[in-house]
């Protein structure tokens, strides 16, 4: 008989807004000490403004000693005036405790309508490669719809038996529509709370999605500690455990050790995280 192996993990997903609160303020200190606060193993954000200089982000250098690996996959670029003008990528933020393979991101754009993306990660968790996907569905129905079949088709070329954590804004403000039939064809109904607006939560936008050997146990719309002025969103937290054959987490320890295998650092990712941005 296959013996198993077990972890149960804290993961939270968060619209940030720009790190913009309900009271006007810009202030990243405020939302990485509200991440911080949560004791996780992986977040993942939307809504995230990032310069190409990773001393001038508070963000995260403040959740740096927390969250030692990261990815940063900006849609487009901005220049808001909360950073004096300055250019800023805008898009999907990966944190992890654990060290991290980046894959090719999965360009989810459609027609005119603001730019998408899905994050694409593998995560080497202390029982073996986690597959992680954080995205930011589009405000349209016919944009939903198109960008839920687009990742139920990458979905379909994963075996039945991959781990994989699919999370994000998927801006679904009624549940059960059609417009993300693709999504629950291929993984069942999501993991998800009322979590916008933050003032008084009605919606149930923000969403945790599970295939393979991976199950939510608990899940919550996190509201203490004034978190809900932080953002136009609360953070959905959940507790997920993974379960891997024994002799899986073996060899997929083996694929661990360094950048040569693909996993990055956080100085390799200091280099490179916003891809063709300065």
């Amino acid at each position: 008989m296959a013996e198993y192996a077990r972890l149960d993990f804290n993961v939270a997903s968060w619209n940030i807004h720009s790190a913009i609160g309900r009271d006007g303020r810009y202030h990243p200190e405020r939302v990485a000490q509200l991440i911080d606060q949560m004791d996780l193993d992986l977040v993942g954000l939307q809504e995230v403004s990032l310069s190409g200089s990773y001393a001038d982000e508070a963000l995260l250098q403040t959740l740096s000693p927390t969250f030692a690996y990261w990815h940063f996959v900006p849609t487009h670029v901005q220049y808001p005036r909360y950073r004096s003008n300055r250019p800023a990528g805008f898009g999907n933020l990966l944190l992890s405790r654990w060290p991290i393979c980046i894959h090719n991101h999965l360009d989810l754009s459609f027609m005119h309508h603001e730019p998408r993306c899905k994050l694409v990660c593998e995560v080497a968790t202390p029982v073996g490669n986690l597959w992680v996907w954080v995205t930011h569905f589009g405000l349209r129905y016919q944009e939903r719809k198109r960008q839920a079949n687009w990742v139920a088709a990458a979905l379909a070329q994963l075996d039945p038996q991959t781990p994989l954590l699919l999370m994000g804004d998927f801006n679904d403000w009624m549940p059960g529509t059609p417009s993300l039939r693709a999504l629950r064809s291929s993984l069942g109904r999501p993991a998800t709370r009322r979590t916008f607006p933050a003032a008084f939560p009605v919606f149930a936008l923000d969403q945790f999605w599970v295939h393979g050997p991976l199950c939510v146990r608990k899940i919550q719309a996190v509201k203490e500690n004034g978190i809900g002025l932080a953002s136009d969103h609360l953070p959905l937290r959940g507790v997920l455990q993974l379960t891997l054959p024994h002799k899986a987490v073996a060899d997929k320890r083996a694929e661990r050790p360094d950048k040569d295998k693909g996993f990055c650092n956080p100085e390799v990712n200091r280099q490179q995280w916003v891809p063709g941005f300065n």
